[in-house]
């Protein structure tokens, strides 16, 4: 049971508590003194637990996974570790699952880059995971749920930067709606900075990612990107990096 279940539960006890302290004081003048007590020590019970109710709701939950997915540059996977490490500090996870693969798994790879900074925030190696299978944002998404479910995580976090949170969110979203993806399941943006570039390309990204959604989630996965989309892509994501 999560934070917020606990929070909710203990404040419908206390309305509880509330209403029956308040139904019974309307025939107090028939009742016991003894009686009476008993009802002033439920309302104050149900003072207490309505207070810590709120206490709970109101605190920050914490993350049962933070998703770090591999960026175009180091630079960009160092940022978002930064990102997941101060998100780490401030509500705590189960776990960081590094999402990507890489052709050259040799030497200093953005993986690499991303553990280590990682480490510097106090996380542990057993805590840090690794998901190198996904070539693509539509497979960072349903093989790093599908790892992180392991675990019990349905509060997840993940870095990026927005026009790449968006669209993680529209696969989840859709994956959600096919049954794919658990509704209970909760995602919260680990927004980091976004370069012109970013933006530039994230403007065609996230129009090709709903054509692509229009199939459903397997149709989208064997969608195969004509090269020259691709070429153009790239094309203008270097040519706005670099102002």
């Amino acid at each position: 049971m999560n934070k917020k279940s606990i929070g909710l539960f203990l404040l419908s006890v206390s309305l509880v508590l509330f209403l029956l302290s308040s139904s019974l004081r309307l025939t107090g003048n028939v009742m016991a003194e003894n009686i009476q007590s008993n009802l002033s020590y439920f309302y104050i019970f149900g003072i207490v637990l309505f207070t810590l109710s709120l206490l709970i709701l109101i605190s920050r939950q914490s993350l049962d996974a933070i998703i770090i997915p591999t960026g175009p540059s180091y630079e960009v996977g160092k940022e978002r570790a930064d990102r997941a490490g101060e998100e780490y500090k401030k509500r705590g996870s189960k776990i960081l699952l590094i999402s990507g693969r890489e052709e050259n798994s040799k030497g200093n790879t953005q993986r690499k880059v991303i553990y280590e900074e990682l480490r510097k925030y106090g996380i542990k190696p057993s805590q840090i995971k690794i998901e190198q299978q996904s070539r693509d944002t539509l497979e960072n998404v349903l093989f790093s749920i599908k790892k992180v479910r392991r675990f019990g995580g349905n509060d997840i976090g993940i870095a990026s930067n927005p026009s790449h949170l968006d669209r993680f969110m529209q696969i989840i979203n859709e994956g959600k709606r096919e049954g794919i993806i658990d509704r209970n399941l909760r995602v919260y943006r680990l927004e980091t900075r976004e370069r012109l570039g970013e933006t530039v390309y994230g403007l065609f990204a996230n129009l090709l990612n709903r054509y692509k959604l229009r199939r459903g989630l397997e149709g989208a996965r064997h969608y195969e990107i004509p090269k020259w989309i691709k070429t153009i892509g790239n094309y203008v994501f270097n040519l706005f990096s670099e102002k």
